[in-house]
């Protein structure tokens, strides 16, 4: 579940809408499609909607926003991956200004739980409270639930157009929204030019707009990659992954990967396929681990792709490693197979070892893809047969 889109039709819907955040999951992009007609358009310079969520999970319960104080708004989900990320930087700005009346919340939307039998359904919050315990003084401010209606989706997150998490709002000290964005890209600058007295709200607006600008090529982009691969055409949606990156390739993780694998698996045009992913390997897709990993897993994966390539799947699954500081399991897991089909069985089991340790200290990732990399690290044991 965790290497290539298993599910690839919604992860193609999700193209089209992806705009500048860390990819959602099917359920959250889901939510966030087809909501914002009835929403009224919030932007930089507006005045911040009302604080409403279902339930406080930690800290100071903030019902309102006060005159003098600037505040964050943090929207996240305990199963996204990058918004377990992203959690610990807003946890350290929360601390670093709040002696300089800035007050950090978190609001948990787009929350499922997974049981036993692999059914999805809507209880979270104790699954939120067990979240925010582990993370413990990593999430050093005030955390909601948004609640099963989350009406702050439609009055924040829709009407931002904002449409994947984690996703950050700036209130500044008279209430108005002076920056939205992700939490990483952003918006440490932008408290300290609120705090610090420098912050313009001109440029401010101007930069929001440059944004929505971009996040509209997104969405055309992402629009027309699903087109040409539904209609077959492999070089037409290699050019559009080209034009992507060429746009920013943090707009658009996995499409990528996604390209790859449909063109060379769907449609067959395996040397087509190579001759991109060698080609964008060694300029703008070399920072991003998700791309990376799906390639690397369907080279080492799919039994319709004869000329297995693993020097190039072990190359990519190594930097997608490195990207993320050896700390995930399932890209570890990518890393164990490439070892294992080169034919290096130590390695493998000593990198798969550390895959299953990482995926079982990891409580975003189900207990069926945890199961999966620990069965691999025991195939690895076993030996060849």
């Amino acid at each position: 579940m965790h290497q290539i889109t298993r599910s690839l039709l919604p992860s193609l819907m999700c193209l089209s809408l992806l705009a500048g955040v860390a990819a959602p999951s099917s359920s959250a992009c889901a939510q966030a499609t087809g909501a914002t007609a009835g929403s009224k358009r919030l932007g930089v310079g507006d005045p911040a909607p009302a604080l409403k969520v279902a339930s406080w999970v930690k800290g100071e319960e903030i019902k309102g926003f006060e005159q003098g104080t600037a505040y964050v708004i943090d929207f996240w989900a305990t199963a996204i991956g990058p918004c377990r990320k992203s959690i610990p930087h807003v946890g350290r700005l929360a601390a670093k200004y709040k002696d300089k009346g800035v007050k950090v919340i978190g609001v948990s939307i787009w929350e499922e739980t997974v049981d036993k039998d692999g059914k999805t359904h809507r209880s979270p919050l104790p699954d939120i409270e067990k979240f925010v315990a582990e993370m413990g003084d990593k999430m050093g401010y005030s955390v909601a639930y948004g609640g099963d209606d989350a009406e702050m989706v439609r009055t924040w997150m829709n009407a931002a157009n904002r449409v994947s998490i984690p996703s950050a709002f700036v209130v500044d000290k008279q209430g108005r929204i002076a920056w939205v964005g992700h939490p990483m890209e952003g918006l440490e600058e932008t408290l300290e030019a609120v705090t610090s007295g420098s912050f313009d709200p001109k440029a401010a607006q101007d930069a929001a707009k440059k944004k929505e600008q971009q996040i509209a090529k997104a969405r055309e982009l992402g629009a027309k990659l699903r087109q040409t691969l539904q209609g077959g055409r492999a070089k037409e949606a290699l050019e559009v992954c080209r034009e992507m990156l060429r746009v920013d390739p943090k707009l658009f993780p996995n499409a990528c990967g996604i390209g790859f694998q449909q063109v060379a698996v769907n449609l067959g045009e395996v040397d087509l396929a190579y001759a991109f992913a060698k080609d964008v390997f060694a300029g703008p897709l070399k920072d991003s681990e998700q791309d990376l990993n799906t390639i690397a897993w369907t080279i080492l994966t799919e039994p319709t792709i004869k000329n297995r390539d693993l020097d190039l799947a072990l190359a990519m699954a190594t930097r997608a490693v490195e990207l993320t500081q050896g700390k995930d399991g399932p890209l570890l897991d990518t890393l164990a197979r490439a070892h294992w089909e080169k034919g290096d069985d130590a390695k493998a089991v000593e990198v798969a070892t550390r895959a299953a340790a990482a995926a079982k200290a990891d409580p975003r990732l189900p207990a069926a893809a945890v199961d999966e990399i620990v069965q691999a690290l025991e195939r690895y044991k076993a030996g060849r047969k």
